[in-house]
């Protein structure tokens, strides 16, 4: 879980993001299990540290099983997207066919825990959106201006989203992303 440094590439895993945060880089991801790349068989989420970019060092295996009560499918451990604010780590997941949810902790190596219980985004309906989408993928920013953090998910269609100051509610309703 800890301490194991790989340089290079790391096989298996997908869909990583790179932030700096708190004098080091990290880096979120899926991990597929699927032998051969002849499926998806994503079980968990991997995060890792570096002080280069080129030495790795793995921090944290994040199972939905001890982190997400609420997910039972356990083999569809998609995209992810991280924040770190006032010193805690805030790590956002696609968890099942249509859920985005958010776990968080004051360090890389955990534990993390599921301060909302349930999803933070759930289902194409649940907020009445048209036209409907699956919250997948999550995208996590800070707009540099303001400071404030917004989260961008969807599947061909997107809505992007203010985050409230905790992080772990909205702070708005979703609105629609228009590509022109």
């Amino acid at each position: 879980v800890g301490g194991t440094t790989v340089a290079g590439y790391v096989p298996g895993m997908a869909d990583p993001n790179v932030h700096f945060f708190d004098g080091k880089f990290s880096m979120w991801a899926t991990h597929d299990f699927s032998v051969n790349n002849t499926g998806f068989t994503m079980k968990d989420w991997w995060i890792w540290s570096s002080p280069d970019l080129v030495s790795w060092t793995k921090e944290s295996v994040v199972s939905p099983e001890t982190s997400l009560k609420w997910d039972a499918q356990t083999n569809e451990c998609w995209a992810t997207d991280a924040a770190w604010v006032n010193g805690t780590y805030f790590f956002y997941v696609s968890a099942g066919g249509g859920q985005v949810g958010v776990m968080s902790s004051k360090s890389l190596a955990g534990p993390w825990s599921d301060p909302l219980g349930k999803p933070l985004l759930s289902g194409p309906f649940a907020a009445g959106l048209k036209p409907p989408t699956t919250f997948r993928d999550p995208c996590v920013f800070q707009d540099p201006d303001t400071k404030e953090h917004f989260i961008i998910a969807g599947v061909f269609t997107y809505y992007i989203m203010k985050l409230a100051p905790d992080m772990i509610s909205l702070a708005e309703t979703p609105k629609l992303i228009s590509f022109s």
